[in-house]
């Protein structure tokens, strides 16, 4: 593999990252919201007012802290998220032609399939691969 190679494959790696930590926090944010549905089920089970072995307490403060632990993990997550973003569209931006931005941005940003680029704008296979080729020696992430 000669170095262009090489460098253009580690600038599709990174631009590919931007959508496993988009599902990785898609997947975070799903946690929760079970977590929180499962935490009111516990709390509901507890409203008779009748008093509790301190056992059924551990519950609602293993919840919580499994929510804080998630919450943290979240945001660091959405943190990394924005910074790729930023990144990737400074990058993108850069770019002197409208195709190439677009091709870049439909594709690492917004996720979509390189078949769903191709219809949505109008772009024969093989066209949108050298706009894409020619994009990726342009791009600078670093």
């Amino acid at each position: 593999m000669d170095q262009e190679t090489k460098i253009n494959e580690e600038k599709k790696d990174y631009l590919k990252s931007y959508k496993k930590t988009r599902n990785r926090l898609n997947s975070l944010e799903l946690q929760l919201r079970q977590l929180k549905l499962d935490m009111l089920h516990v709390r509901a089970s507890q409203g008779d007012g009748m008093p509790r072995g301190k056992g059924e307490m551990n519950d609602l403060s293993r919840f919580m802290e499994q929510m804080a632990n998630l919450e943290e993990r979240i945001d660091s997550k959405r943190s990394e998220l924005v910074d790729k973003q930023i990144k990737i569209t400074s990058a993108i931006n850069l770019l002197n032609d409208d195709d190439e931005c677009t091709i870049m941005t439909e594709k690492y940003l917004n996720g979509k399939t390189w078949e769903k680029v191709s219809e949505d704008n109008g772009y024969a296979w093989m066209t949108m691969h050298r706009i894409h080729g020619r994009a990726l020696k342009k791009i600078k992430l670093g």
